[in-house]
């Protein structure tokens, strides 16, 4: 059993909004006690915009990350707030890797089926370094021809 998601998840998902909101708090008591509450009603108004900002960003790009993703040969085991699910390979209709941004690389994987977590699974893959940009991922090339084999045999 291989994990074939990013170790970087768990941060992702538990420690990033910690640090974002414990930010925007202390500088907004910072501000709130350097200066009179009269003087900083647009430091409170626009840190509230930004942490709901932040909420509705968070809520549809990072909670519905799978948080661990395993290779299992034949199937996948996708774990995600304590439910597991497993995928055989030939459920999965299509595989897509999503490049945003230098930081993320977004695996998507269409299922067949619904399954727990949906019609589609979605975890952060590793990143393989490469010179060329155009080179594809070998991740997705050999989970795409393992699935297209799984789905020749069966």
């Amino acid at each position: 059993m291989k994990q074939i998601s990013s170790s970087m998840t768990r941060f992702q998902k538990g420690v990033v909004p910690v640090m974002v909101m414990a930010g925007v708090f202390s500088g907004v008591l910072a501000l709130v006690l350097s200066k009179p509450i009269e003087q900083t009603w647009w430091a409170l108004t626009m840190a509230t915009l930004f942490s709901i900002a932040f909420g509705v960003a968070y809520r549809f790009r990072i909670w519905p990350l799978a948080d661990e993703v395993f290779d299992c040969g034949d199937h996948l085991l996708v774990r995600r707030r304590g439910e597991e699910q497993r995928i055989r390979l030939e459920d999965i209709a299509e595989v897509d890797l999503r490049r945003s941004g230098k930081s993320q690389h977004r695996m998507v994987l269409s299922l067949r089926r619904e399954g727990p977590f949906g019609a589609t699974v979605v975890f952060l893959a590793p990143k393989h370094f490469s010179f060329n940009p155009f080179a594809k991922d070998p991740l997705e090339e050999d989970l795409h021809s393992r699935v297209e084999a799984a789905r020749r045999r069966g």
